[in-house]
């Protein structure tokens, strides 16, 4: 997954013809959900690695794989 998303940012970066009058960057925040999991204990997870990611510096990608865990930097 994160290939790809790095592979299509890329993309869009090096395509984004004439318009594109600015550098994209990009930040996410991602995170393993387990079954039964409230799906609002999982956005926290994933609004706290995004912001990870961000504090990070430009293009990171953030993983918070389990709920007790500080988020793992990908990048």
């Amino acid at each position: 997954m994160r290939d790809l998303i790095r592979h299509t940012h890329e993309r869009l970066r090096t395509q984004g013809g004439p318009a594109l009058t600015r550098p994209v960057t990009l930040s996410v925040g991602a995170v393993h959900v387990a079954p039964g999991q409230p799906w609002q204990d999982a956005l926290a997870r994933a609004d706290r690695a995004l912001y990870a990611a961000k504090a990070a510096g430009k293009n990171r990608i953030h993983l918070d794989s389990h709920p007790a865990s500080s988020p793992a930097p990908l990048t």
